[in-house]
């Protein structure tokens, strides 16, 4: 679920970024077609970077509290061979 989450969330955000382009406008006669403009996308904000440092210290937290428990859920997926936990 969780790379599910982050996949969308990074879909929808680098897709914001180019829904709005850049302001044209038909020139009167004698003038040029288009003004340079600069688009300047916002891929990280102070917000999102204070959640993600809580959800890492949280989750951070947690794993080390639970280490011995997640270990152990952990190790028949990774089992190698001479490896016992326990």
């Amino acid at each position: 679920i969780t790379v599910f989450v982050a996949s969308q969330y990074l879909f929808k955000g680098i897709t914001s970024i180019f829904v709005h382009g850049p302001k044209t406008y038909w020139p009167a006669s004698g003038q040029h077609g288009l003004e340079a403009q600069s688009v300047r996308p916002q891929f990280i904000n102070g917000s999102i970077l204070t959640g993600l440092f809580l959800v890492t210290v949280a989750g951070g937290g947690l794993l080390t509290l639970f280490w011995s428990w997640f270990a152990g859920f952990l190790a028949p997926v990774l089992a190698f061979p001479g490896l016992t936990v326990g």
